[in-house]
């Protein structure tokens, strides 16, 4: 199946395309295997991850480029020439992953603005892998960071717990809890 690049935003659709055609017109095949995500699919990566199950690199939810629509993931058949495409992207002005995410290429400063949205929402990528997304009811309702400065999340309130939660809690979710 064929990743979509309507998702994508204006100034990297267009480029997207032109090199997809470029690298056909080369004789070489390409792919694109992923362009935008929802959070939960990053989620669903990340987690992947973090557990050793997926071969690339892997931005939290809510830190990708990917959710907002600024990068994709592209395969070079022959694989050899995977480093000539990058190569040919940054050269255009992107941003290409490299030799730890070949696959990966994104506008020129995706990733920070990626980073400087995660951290505007005020995600916490060191909890979501293990407490998921905080549900939108929830957004509304609990206390957090996005709410009033300094009085913290939900998270870290059932984290903090009293005595006897936070030992049930320690149980369960062993150190990832405690």
């Amino acid at each position: 199946m064929a990743a979509n690049l309507d998702g994508l935003v204006d100034e990297i659709r267009d480029a997207a395309r032109e090199l997809d055609a470029t690298v056909w017109r080369s004789g070489l095949q390409g792919r694109f295997t992923s362009t935008r995500r929802s959070h939960t699919e990053q989620a669903r990566l990340y987690r992947a991850f973090i557990s050793g199950r997926h071969r690339y690199p892997v931005a939290p939810p809510g830190f990708s480029a990917h959710e907002y629509g600024e990068a994709f993931d592209y395969v070079v058949v022959p694989s050899e020439y995977q480093s000539d495409v990058g190569e040919t992207w940054v050269s255009w002005g992107g941003t290409w992953g490299g030799a730890t995410d070949d696959v990966h290429f994104e506008l020129e400063g995706a990733s920070a603005r990626a980073k400087a949205m995660g951290e505007e929402l005020n995600l916490r990528p060191d909890l979501e892998p293990e407490f998921g997304p905080t549900p939108g009811p929830a957004k509304i309702f609990s206390p957090g960071p996005w709410w009033v400065p300094g009085i913290p999340s939900y998270v870290d309130l059932l984290k903090s717990g009293t005595s006897a939660t936070h030992k049930v809690m320690c149980k369960i979710f062993g150190s990832n809890w405690c």
